[in-house]
């Protein structure tokens, strides 16, 4: 069944440089996340809310308090690639691309180009004013919507990435093999 009622106005939200590259997809199990997708994608009706295009997409939402300095989610929603491309905006590497986000915005919006660029310039401020701050997040909401390990909840509290968490185990590892070659002690 679609949850969705009518489209949505699509909006750029970037993503402030301190907490940049801590997607949920990289804090999840690959097989968690995958649940998830799944699940949107069918609540979606695999429709895009803002264009009403099939959607492959999955968008994590996030609400930003200055006060807290909490980072909220809020919820995920199903995207079609292009307004995935407008919602992940500060990923857009090269004059083509950027082109086609000004467009699809418009489009999809009825914005004029002068709406579209006045939009981009409050993004690019709220970025600026959320990227001096250090963000704590707060995945909470993932909980009372989705089965999360343990593991994967302790990686979201701590902000840190599945892989990077099985690589400091694995310099960890290395690291003790290492004193007890050297020393002889074993420090566990």
């Amino acid at each position: 069944m679609n949850t969705i009622s009518s489209p949505t106005p699509l909006t750029v939200e970037l993503t402030p440089r301190t907490v940049s590259g801590k997607s949920l997809s990289t804090m999840l199990t690959t097989d968690e996340w995958d649940t998830i997708r799944q699940d949107v994608y069918a609540k979606y009706n695999h429709t895009c809310p803002h264009c009403s295009a099939p959607a492959d997409r999955a968008n994590v939402l996030w609400h930003y308090n200055m006060n807290t300095r909490i980072q909220t989610l809020v919820g995920i929603e199903a995207t079609c690639a292009q307004c995935g491309l407008v919602s992940h905006y500060q990923a857009v590497q090269d004059e083509r691309t950027d082109d086609m986000a000004h467009q699809h915005l418009m489009q999809t919006n009825g914005w004029t180009l002068a709406q579209v660029q006045e939009h981009l310039t409050h993004a690019m401020a709220q970025y600026e004013m959320r990227s001096a701050v250090s963000w704590t997040m707060d995945a909470s909401w993932l909980w009372g919507h989705y089965a999360i390990s343990d593991a994967s909840k302790a990686r979201l509290l701590r902000g840190i990435r599945a892989a990077d968490e099985r690589r400091e185990a694995r310099l960890a590892r290395k690291a003790a093999k290492q004193l007890l070659k050297t020393t002889g002690v074993d420090p566990d």
